[in-house]
């Protein structure tokens, strides 16, 4: 008995352990997401990694038919020889070196995969390989190629566009993530008339100091690279704009870190401008965003402020049940910084906040690092609440708009459900059901499909059960309509945590 004492206390302590860890350790989808991983072998293993797209990729407008496209931390990544095929880009490959566009090829002796384009290693940061076919953040490549990409989790749609496609007149600002000295890339456009008519471009501190007025940053940089980094910078802003095409503006031998991200931010900046995703008009108001609860019962939500169209305030967080927020819990984050001490959940969320305010769109902002759920978050329900917003018929002395947002279906359908409140009463409610972005009820093609197969009017439908729950506030109330089972159940459920919500404030 007494030999079986220490195998029967590690196993005890075995379980305390794991405990312990599980409780006390980052939980949810938030967590950083772990190293890149190799699969040592088998086809079913390397496609276990990463997750596959389920969306769109458009070119103009277009869909482009692609084998597979993957989403690794929260960014879509293409299959970069096939995509370059099918968008008729020059594209060779010499073992794991892959070549851009005409140009000398490199003798290539890394086994790790690069890409080339003219002769200049242009490889972006993560390069998967999946199935013998390399797969990367198409930011990263195809600006520099003239395609420009413009992102839309919430519409599940990744678009590429060429200058065939018009710039819309407007100001577009587009920010990078920071780098590890500190120094986050910032680049403006002005559009008028449908032609770049003026760039700004610059590498900021926290405290919004330019790295390119530093006189001591920029002496060590001449003496390092013998470069004067004022003219360079001048002359990335002037190329773009004589020649209206980013292919055109001259790689800037010895500094290509400030040279790719110019042409990725403008790359961004320009996809922005010939699609966009945020084209209403939103009303004014502070705005309270609950997304789908997780697993383990947090639940996302955003605070903003709209004021003459523009997002003036804005604050991520995740609550529990009790309400208490796992951002100001400092418990949970000294062990998410022991476990992971290179990673600052904060200063991430706090990133992605100041990015929204500058770039006012969710869908630009670069969510790649450390907290990436926090980030898609951010974006599909950012995007969908001042979607709902804009189209909602609202009192105009409303004091304060919530938006609940469910789980989305295998279908990849995702509810919602808006409502106004006047003097801390709900004077206005709106349900919508969307898919890739565009809200069921406002879909002719849909509704018309609809109609003609169950004889039903869906939209009078919702009408009829959004003036019930205004009226009694019940969602039991709504079990008496029929002909759109599966919108009255998401309506139900909603309804109910908005009530539940509600009641706590």
């Amino acid at each position: 008995m007494k030999d079986k004492v220490p195998l029967i206390f590690i196993a005890l302590s075995l379980v305390v352990l794991v405990t312990v860890v599980w409780y006390f350790g980052p939980q949810g989808d938030e967590e950083p997401d772990p190293p890149d991983a190799s699969p040592e072998n088998g086809e079913d293993q390397q496609e276990a990694e990463y997750d596959e797209f389920a969306g769109v990729v458009l070119f103009n407008g277009d869909e482009l038919d692609l084998d597979m496209s993957l989403l690794h931390k929260g960014v879509v990544h293409l299959p970069l020889l096939e995509a370059a095929e099918k968008l008729g880009i020059e594209v060779s490959r010499d073992g794991n070196a892959i070549f851009l566009g005409p140009g000398e090829q490199v003798q290539e002796s890394d086994s790790d995969p690069k890409v080339y384009m003219g002769g200049i290693d242009i490889t972006p940061a993560n390069v998967l390989e999946v199935n013998d076919e390399f797969y990367v953040d198409p930011r990263e490549v195809f600006p520099l190629l003239g395609i420009y990409v413009y992102e839309n989790l919430f519409a599940d749609a990744l678009h590429l566009v060429d200058d065939d496609l018009a710039s819309r007149d407007g100001e577009y600002v587009v920010v990078g993530r920071r780098d590890q000295r500190g120094w986050a890339p910032e680049l403006r456009m002005t559009v008028a008339g449908g032609a770049i008519n003026a760039v700004e471009y610059g590498e900021l501190d926290e405290d919004g100091q330019d790295k390119f007025l530093d006189q001591g940053y920029l002496e060590n940089w001449r003496n390092a690279n013998d470069i004067e980094p004022v003219e360079l910078r001048d002359r990335l802003q002037s190329q773009l704009v004589e020649t209206q095409d980013l292919v055109e503006v001259d790689v800037a031998t010895g500094a290509t870190g400030t040279w790719h991200n110019f042409a990725r931010l403008a790359g961004s900046a320009l996809g922005k401008a010939k699609v966009g995703a945020l084209e209403e008009e939103f009303p004014d108001g502070n705005f309270v965003v609950l997304g789908a609860p997780d697993d383990r019962g947090w639940t996302p939500r955003i605070d903003l402020a709209v004021s003459g169209n523009r997002i003036t305030e804005y604050r991520y967080d995740d609550i529990n049940e009790d309400g208490q927020s796992k951002r100001d819990d400092e418990e949970y984050l000294e062990n998410w910084r022991n476990a992971y001490p290179e990673v600052d959940p904060i200063a991430i969320v706090q990133e992605g906040e100041e990015s929204i305010i500058k770039t006012q769109d969710p869908n630009i902002i670069d969510a790649t690092t450390g907290a990436t759920s926090w980030g898609i978050n951010i974006k599909q329900y950012t995007t969908g609440a001042l979607d709902q917003a804009a189209r909602g018929d609202l009192p105009s002395d409303y004091d304060a708009i919530y938006v609940f947002c469910g789980p989305e279906s295998e279908r990849g359908d995702r509810p919602q459900l808006l409502l106004a409140t006047v003097a801390g009463e709900i004077a206005a409610v709106d349900f919508s059901e969307y898919t890739q972005g565009v809200a069921k009820k406002y879909d002719e093609e849909y509704l018309a499909s609809w109609r003609e197969y169950a004889q039903v009017e869906p939209v009078e439908i919702v009408a009829e059960m959004e003036d019930i729950f205004l009226a009694n506030q019940d969602p039991e109330e709504l079990d008496a309509i029929s002909g759109a089972t599966g919108w009255r159940e998401s309506f139900q459920n909603l309804a109910q945590r908005a009530l539940d919500y509600l009641a706590k404030e």
